[in-house]
């Protein structure tokens, strides 16, 4: 039951807890220095108020908590950033071709995959929005061009099938 675990029991659970959430980025090859970071600071905090519990001081296991929950932060919004760009590439893969001039989509994935790399997750969502919005620009682009050429073809095809008498005499 909760309400009968110590905060320093707590505090404990929540250190193992953002252990284990390390090793999950790090299997998803998803950078983890400013989560190793935090988990240092929040184990030497740990360790600091057992000190201070041995040593029959005040002390207050419940600091360690908020770098606890700056790392589940860390992880969460890895893993969905990781999710997103894993989605948006394979929609990139999938919608255009290598006719496409794709230099805008490239730069931009290459800023996102900057930022994951920097660990600075909040600034990926708004660079995928900007990625579909120039892939769906992209799309648009090319069937606008191929709509002209088809009609241009029928427009002209259907010329020459109507004057043809015309056309062979001159």
């Amino acid at each position: 039951e909760e309400s009968n675990i110590s905060v320093e029991d707590k505090a404990l659970n929540c250190l193992n807890e953002s252990s284990k959430f390390m090793r999950e980025m790090s299997s998803f090859n998803i950078s983890i220095r400013r989560v190793n970071d935090s988990y240092t600071q929040a184990f030497s905090l740990y360790e600091a108020q057992l000190v201070l519990k041995n040593s029959k001081k005040n002390h207050d296991f419940s600091v360690v908590m908020g770098y606890c929950d700056q790392i589940k932060s860390l992880r969460d919004d890895s893993l969905e950033a990781k999710d997103q760009l894993d989605a948006m590439l394979k929609f990139y893969s999938t919608s255009l071709s290598d006719e496409f001039n794709t230099t805008t989509v490239d730069k931009i994935i290459s800023e996102i995959k900057l930022e994951m790399d920097s660990e600075r997750y909040e600034r990926v969502k708004p660079l995928i929005d900007s990625a579909y919005e120039e892939i769906i620009d992209l799309q648009s682009s090319q069937t606008t061009v191929r709509l002209f050429y088809d009609s241009t073809t029928r427009s002209i095809k259907k010329f020459f099938y109507d004057n043809w008498k015309v056309i062979s005499l001159v």
